[in-house]
């Protein structure tokens, strides 16, 4: 047949020579079809499946052109004499089909197989039906059970692995989370294990027991989660974040505080420097006392201007008073007494007494002549 014919029916007639001149020509008419072969196409389905584990298959139903086909009910899933769901092909070609494995298949690696069944339609001789097989381990359901007490502050419970028949299952191993802690244990003759936990500062805590299964001896994985709630008990272990971060910004904000206070403090220290650094103490605005014993300075520098000892650039204050004590222009003992009084008004925030403004005053009078 050419690739290119389209779909429908045919005659083919077949003619036969015969092989004496007085035997009369034969032909023969055979009726014939052409038709399409389909093919599925991303296929996915599960491994495994159980009692409570449906098997879920879906995929895409292409003809041998690769164009999407629809129809309504043409895929169905069985193995052997039982048809275990039926689908329809949608939009795009797509099917989908849930089922349960009946009750009588014996667990094992299993054969399901996926039915293209053909059209109902006027397209029903044109399509061939197709399968495929699918390897699925059938496997025995298992069940968790947890019963607990709560004694002082532990919980203390019992944990039951059970197959589909509701007897244990010995020798498995469970993974426990309980009140944020982790824990691994295993099941003894009866399918069951005991767990024991510090209780939780929260009222309410869920445990959480998982069996990743066991398809050696073909039995199913397992999750089960149960919520506990202690009665008169303190939510005080959900507020723990929204406390800490509370106790956070309070910290944060006291150290704002600090610093802006410390250069509040420092700021007149620091202009009280740069204005005597620069002798132009008169455009620094002082308070009170501090603000009188710079006047008094400025003045005692002023009248040792006059009388050429005035203070040079790479002086510092004690370096100046020293010079004036050798050269005898003031009085050493008022300098001595006067030189801590003007340090702490200029590098200090600590507040004057009415004594440093007498002790700079005296000064004066030894500065003064021509």
């Amino acid at each position: 047949i050419p690739p290119t014919a389209p779909l429908g029916f045919y005659n083919a007639t077949v003619y036969l020579k015969p092989p004496l001149p007085y035997y009369p020509p034969l032909n023969y008419l055979f009726p014939l079809i052409v038709a399409n072969r389909v093919q599925f196409v991303n296929i996915t389905y599960p491994s495994w499946t159980s009692r409570d584990s449906p098997i879920k298959v879906s995929g895409r139903l292409l003809d041998d052109a690769g164009q999407p086909l629809e129809g309504e009910d043409c895929i169905l899933l069985h193995i052997g004499g039982d048809v275990l769901a039926r689908s329809s092909l949608y939009e795009g070609g797509r099917f989908t089909l849930t089922a349960t494995p009946p009750p009588h298949l014996p667990p094992g690696n299993m054969t399901f197989v996926l039915l293209f069944t053909g059209f109902e339609d006027e397209r029903a001789a044109f399509y061939l039906r197709e399968s495929i097989p699918l390897q699925i381990e059938v496997l025995r359901q298992t069940y968790l059970t947890f019963n607990y007490s709560i004694e002082k502050s532990y919980v203390r419970g019992e944990i039951r692995l059970l197959d589909e028949e509701g007897e244990g299952i010995e020798g498995a191993t469970l993974e426990v989370v309980a009140g944020g802690q982790r824990m691994m244990v295993h099941t003894g003759g009866d399918g069951s294990a005991v767990i024991s936990y510090a209780l939780p500062s929260i009222r309410t805590h869920y445990v959480t027991v998982t069996y990743r299964g066991n398809f050696s001896r073909h039995l199913s994985p397992a999750q089960e989660s149960w919520r506990i709630t202690v009665e008169g008990g303190s939510d005080l272990g959900r507020n723990i974040p929204l406390l800490f971060y509370a106790l956070s910004a309070a910290i944060v904000a006291l150290i704002v505080v600090q610093v802006l206070l410390y250069f509040r403090r420092l700021r007149p220290l620091k202009e009280a420097r740069r204005a005597f650094e620069r002798e132009e103490l008169y455009r620094f605005v002082a308070r009170g006392r501090r603000r009188a014993v710079y006047a008094l300075y400025r003045e005692f520098l002023r009248r040792m201007r006059q009388r050429g000892f005035d203070r040079r650039r790479e002086e510092t204050l004690r370096e100046y008073f020293s010079r004036l004590e050798r050269l005898g222009v003031v009085d050493g003992e008022r300098l001595k007494r006067a030189l801590p009084h003007l340090e702490r008004a200029f590098y200090s925030t600590t507040p004057l007494s009415s004594k440093a403004v007498k002790e700079v005053g005296r000064l004066m009078e030894g500065g003064e002549g021509s």
